[in-house]
Formats: structure tokens, C-alpha cells, sequence
């Protein structure tokens, strides 16, 4: 979700930029609403170039370097909603990825029509945090057999959850 969100946003922001004449020629010129009348197709092709925008060189480099460390912990953990955003800055916390007079943007979305976003500045002793230790703590769980609950089977090679009812 976190990339999918990354890149309209990021889309959004880079239309009409130089940079976006490269895109455009990366991965093909994006449709122009106002030219399609039948809304499947209009949604259809938008979805289309929105899958290109998020495979291409010019948006994962930009996800890398700005976005990606703040999912770093949640990748072992998974979703705690509200939490996650949270999440996030610890992410960036323990990897030493915040500087002082830094801005950082802080976003969620609700399941209903919601959403939030705030940004704040990284104080001068942010740095000298101490380290949580959440990749060693994170190492030491340990797995508990479900019993008449639903429980994870796996994640496939797409990041999709897989659930089982176990006996």
C-alpha cells in the first residue's frame, strides 16, 4: 500500500516538471482524461499508467531513497494501523536515517473516507535516542501453534496475505 501511495503522490507532484518528460518516455505518455468518454476505459487505462509509474527507474529511485527505510520494521511485523505510521519512525530511528532539521511527512488512511497527514522537524537531540533494539527483539519471538482461529499461511512473492482456519 505504502508504494502505491508513494507513487500518486509522487505522480501528482512530478506532472509538469522536466523530470516528467522523462517518464513520459520511459513508459509511455499518460492518457489524457478528458479525451475518453467511457469511464471503463478511462479507469482502465489511468490504472494501466499508474502500474507503469510505480515500476519505473525514475519513481524507485525516489521510493528508495525517500520512502522505503520507513517500512523496514513492519516488513517483519506487519500491519498495526494507526500504529504503522509510528512504525515508521522507528524504522527510521534504528536505521540512523533521520538528521536534525530534518521534515519528516507522516501519512495514514482510515477504511472508511479519512485520512491523515502531518509533518514534523527532527530536533537537535533526535540522534541521540537510544536504539530501541528492534531487530533484536524482533529475533526473539517465537511462533505459537493457532488453535480454532484463523491464522497466517503465507505471504506469496507478491506481499499477499494467506490465511487458513486451523483445527
Amino acid at each position: 500500500m505504502i508504494e502505491y501511495a508513494s507513487a500518486a503522490i509522487f505522480k501528482h507532484e512530478w506532472r509538469g516538471l522536466p523530470r516528467w518528460k522523462d517518464i513520459e518516455t520511459d513508459i509511455g505518455k499518460e492518457p489524457n482524461s478528458h479525451d475518453i468518454e467511457d469511464r471503463e476505459k478511462r479507469l482502465a487505462q489511468d490504472a494501466e499508467f499508474a502500474r507503469r509509474f510505480a515500476k519505473s527507474r525514475q519513481f524507485l529511485k525516489a521510493f528508495n531513497a525517500k520512502v522505503k527505510d520507513t517500512a523496514a520494521i513492519s516488513r517483519q511485523v506487519g500491519n498495526i494501523y494507526t500504529g504503522s505510521i509510528y512504525l515508521g519512525l522507528a524504522s527510521l530511528m534504528e536505521l540512523g536515517r533521520i538528521d536534525p532539521g530534518e521534515r519528516l511527512c507522516f501519512g495514514a488512511y482510515g477504511s472508511g473516507c479519512s485520512a491523515l497527514v502531518f509533518s514534523g522537524m527532527v530536533q537537535p537531540g533526535a540522534p541521540a535516542v537510544p536504539s530501541m533494539n528492534i531487530w533484536e527483539r524482533l529475533e526473539k519471538r517465537r511462533q505459537m501453534a493457532p488453535y480454532q482461529e484463523f491464522a497466517l499461511l503465507k505471504i506469496d512473492e507478491q506481499g499477499y496475505r494467506h490465511y487458513e482456519y486451523a483445527n
